[in-house]
C-alpha cells in the first residue's frame, strides 16, 4: 500500500454511504445530514453527542480512513514504516481556532501506535501554530464516571497514557 499523507484540511463536499450507515441527528456536524457508522466505537458516540452540546463548536468533522481525500498526517508506526494517521475529529470553535482529536479508550490508550500519533499530530500542531494558525489538542481518552463521561486531553510533546494529570 502506496502511503499518502493529505495535511489540507479540506471538509469533502459529498460523501457516499452505504448500509453500514444511519441518518443521525446532529446539529453541529458540518455534513447535513449526518451519517453515523453503525459500528462506531462507544467513544466516537459519545464524544459525537458532546461536541452536537458545546456551545463553543461552531462546526465537526467526522474524518474517515484510507482514502487521500481526507485529512491525515505522517507518523512512523510501531514497526518503523512510515503510515497516514487520520484523526477521528476536526473540530471548529467559533473563536476560530480548529481541533483535531482521535478518541480512545482502555487498551487503545496506551497502545504503542497511539504513541506514535500522539506525537506526530502534536509536532503538526506545533507547525501550524508558528505559521500563525489556532490549532489545538489531539488525543482524547473517554473516562466513565458516575456523573457520565469525562474526556481527558492530552496535548503534550511526549505521549504518556497516564491521564491523571492530563487536561479535562
Amino acid at each position: 500500500m502506496e502511503f499518502i499523507e493529505n495535511e489540507k484540511l479540506e471538509i469533502p463536499e459529498y460523501i457516499s454511504y452505504n448500509e453500514k450507515y444511519f441518518v443521525y441527528s446532529s446539529k453541529r456536524s458540518v455534513m447535513q445530514p449526518f451519517f453515523q457508522y453503525k459500528d462506531a466505537s462507544t467513544p466516537e458516540k459519545n464524544f459525537e453527542r458532546f461536541l452536537d452540546s458545546n456551545d463553543h463548536v461552531d462546526w465537526w468533522f467526522k474524518n474517515r480512513e484510507n482514502d487521500p481525500k481526507y485529512f491525515a498526517i505522517g507518523y512512523a508506526d510501531e514497526n518503523g514504516y512510515n503510515s497516514a494517521f487520520y484523526v477521528d475529529f476536526i473540530v471548529m470553535f467559533k473563536d476560530g481556532s480548529i481541533g483535531f482529536y482521535d478518541t480512545k479508550q482502555g487498551i487503545t490508550a496506551s497502545a504503542e501506535s497511539t504513541k506514535n500519533k500522539a506525537e506526530a499530530l502534536y509536532r503538526f500542531i506545533q507547525r501550524e501554530n508558528q505559521s500563525g494558525k489556532k490549532v489545538k489538542y489531539d488525543i482524547v481518552i473517554s473516562v466513565n464516571k458516575l456523573s457520565g463521561t469525562t474526556w481527558k486531553i492530552n496535548c503534550n510533546e511526549t505521549y504518556t497514557d497516564d491521564f491523571d494529570n492530563a487536561e479535562r
